[in-house]
């Protein structure tokens, strides 16, 4: 399995379409509701779990400044988030 993204990789690149279709294409920080300059962030990080790279349920979208702000501290955004997509997931069946 690879180690270093390929973001033009069909299958991270699929990842990432139905994370932002889940989460409907806003940020998901709380509070934050914006449209612009998302990403989609590795609840577990990328290099901590590769079987997790690619499940959808390990994906959450944020905005630009919150990647920044939660990167390097997933940690403490683990329990949160997970509930979030646990709930995004329930609600769009």
């Amino acid at each position: 399995m690879k180690n270093k993204r390929d973001f033009t990789d069909p299958q991270y690149e699929a990842f990432r379409k139905r994370v932002r279709a889940r989460d409907s294409h806003t940020c998901q920080f709380p509070g934050c509701s914006t449209t612009k300059r998302l990403h989609v962030h590795h609840i577990i990080p990328w290099a901590k779990s590769p079987i997790l790279r690619y499940v959808d349920t390990n994906g959450i979208t944020l905005c630009s400044h919150h990647h920044k702000l939660v990167s390097k501290h997933e940690e403490h955004y683990q329990a949160l988030f997970t509930g979030i997509v646990y709930r995004n997931k329930n609600k769009n069946g």
